[in-house]
């Protein structure tokens, strides 16, 4: 059996965070309200903060251009942004939630993969995000 790290583990988890979050939210950019089946899910507080990296209430789904232009391309002021996220979540919950420590050992990502797993074990894509030996050593039930 191949071994899994937290590497991979994490690779694993940002995928299915990205499918959570998009999935919630239908496809549809919550900035412009097109739908999108190549919507990408934005982390509001940075994705380098471990509390809320694989947190669904800290994504939401974005069209391309929105994304890329309007959030991270400059068109957008951090004034307007962090208005724009007040609107569409909880953001001084995510900002105060954002100062905690967390111990990211193994086990923290094994918790966050099998809590992201269970949101989205119905969705077709999500054989295309787990390997089949990652499901088995993981998850008892499989």
């Amino acid at each position: 059996m191949r071994e899994i790290d937290k590497r991979k583990l994490r690779d694993i988890n940002d995928k299915l965070w990205s499918l959570a979050v998009r999935n919630r939210d239908n496809y549809t950019c919550r900035m412009c309200g097109t739908q999108t089946k190549n919507g990408e899910a934005h982390h509001i507080v940075g994705r380098d903060n471990k509390a809320l990296r694989w947190d669904i209430d800290n994504g939401i789904t974005l069209c391309y251009y929105c994304h890329r232009y309007k959030i991270h391309g400059g068109k957008m002021g951090e004034e307007e942004r962090i208005e724009f996220y007040r609107k569409v979540a909880d953001y001084d919950k995510l900002k105060e939630k954002s100062r905690q420590i967390v111990k990211a050992d193994f086990e923290f990502y094994v918790e966050n993969f099998r809590r992201l797993y269970n949101l989205v074990k119905d969705t077709p894509e999500v054989n295309k995000v787990v390997p089949q030996y990652i499901l088995k050593a993981l998850l008892k039930e499989v």
